[in-house]
């Protein structure tokens, strides 16, 4: 039997690689992590290069990456960065925040390294980019907005975590977001904002953003947030304390999904709120309300008054979930047998009390509740 023959390269001598057709190509490259798609440059001349024009490409550089080599690579990319996670070191921020923005963004993280003595200064080129879409920031200093500021008319989803602002700071994030108008996700958590002096309150700010769907928002400082009725939430997290939970959680007249964590600055003493703040006649609070989770409960007198404020106002609610903290005396029982005598606005509702999760623990959910 005579042995199978080779096969026939192509009439033109190209390999396989070099006769794929560009679209292929495409997908290919954006299948890959883009330090492997900088190293395709080495397959065949057809693809030198060929990663710095493909759309779609998705960057992420974490602080083990070489500084240089990060500058080399976004510097060679010639399309809109689709998605970009970035570790910035000291000093190179305003560098590679011109090199993105110039070109335009869609969706940013930028995560920087802090030092001992202070924070990298967010650069003022980031707000001259109106492609973005999603914008993630952590751990920088933000000063005032720049004058040119037109607000970002695309930007849907802002996370701001570990963030300083000037004494000033509350009017930045207050402009930040009303000029953000397809806004719908809002995360801000743990900021710091600078006082005029140490004994100076902060001045009242709004929260304005008639699309947001979903919002977070954790900070141990009271500095003078309020919220407007947003009629498009649907789902909340806050991890607040005392007056600055009611101001939050009075505006929230349409959320179905609400995740409470309580701060407690000292566990022997309790901040008094007025639970007629939370008037239900005028807001129309917890009227779409369907799922509630409250972590951190010491069971003080005003925590058990917004849970029985709650369980009898929500006509829709299907459950609510107590999480005791972790240094609170009681004891699940004792809880389960006080909430029982609630008064409940729904016979569906169901109670579940539980000892210490944890913080930030996830809302149980059934199959036929909807997804987070």
């Amino acid at each position: 039997m005579a042995s199978p023959s080779p096969a026939t390269p192509p009439a033109d001598g190209r390999d396989l690689l070099t006769s794929l057709p560009e679209e292929m190509v495409s997908q290919i490259l954006e299948r890959l992590p883009v330090k492997d798609a900088v190293r395709t440059s080495a397959l065949a001349t057809p693809w030198r290069r060929r990663w710095a024009s493909c759309p779609g490409l998705r960057f992420a550089f974490s602080g083990g990456d070489r500084p240089a080599a990060v500058d080399a690579v976004l510097a060679a990319y010639a399309c809109i960065f689709c998605e970009l996670f970035l570790v910035v070191p000291i000093g190179w921020a305003a560098r590679w925040v011109g090199a993105i923005t110039a070109k335009g963004v869609k969706s940013l993280m930028l995560s920087f390294v802090i030092n001992s003595r202070f924070k990298s200064v967010l650069p003022p080129q980031l707000f001259s980019c109106t492609t973005i879409t999603k914008l993630e920031l952590l751990g920088c200093y933000m000063p005032p907005l720049p004058a040119f500021f037109q607000g970002f008319p695309k930007l849907v989803d802002l996370r701001l975590e570990e963030i300083t602002f000037s004494k000033h700071g509350r009017k930045t994030v207050e402009m930040l977001i009303a000029t953000s108008p397809s806004l719908t996700v809002l995360r801000i958590i743990d900021p710091v904002i600078q006082r005029d002096g140490d004994s100076a309150p902060y001045e009242d700010w709004v929260i304005q953003a008639p699309k947001l769907t979903s919002i977070e928002i954790s900070s141990r400082e009271d500095y003078g947030w309020q919220v407007e009725d947003l009629p498009s939430l649907e789902q909340a997290e806050v991890l607040l304390q005392g007056h600055q939970l009611l101001r939050v959680l009075s505006a929230m007249t349409r959320v179905t999904d609400l995740f409470v964590d309580i701060m407690h600055e000292t566990y022997e003493d309790e901040v008094e709120v007025d639970m007629t703040f939370l008037d239900v006649k005028k807001t129309g609070l917890l009227s779409q309300l369907k799922f509630c989770k409250f972590d951190g409960v010491m069971r003080h007198s005003s925590e058990m008054q917004f849970l029985e404020f709650l369980i009898s106002k929500a006509k829709l609610l299907q459950k609510v979930e107590v999480s005791l903290h972790e240094e609170s005396l009681t004891d699940t029982e004792v809880l389960s047998t006080e909430i029982s005598n609630f008064e409940k606005a729904s016979s569906c509702a169901e109670i579940i009390v539980n000892s210490f999760l944890g913080y930030h623990s996830e809302m149980s959910s059934d199959e036929d509740e909807p997804e987070n």
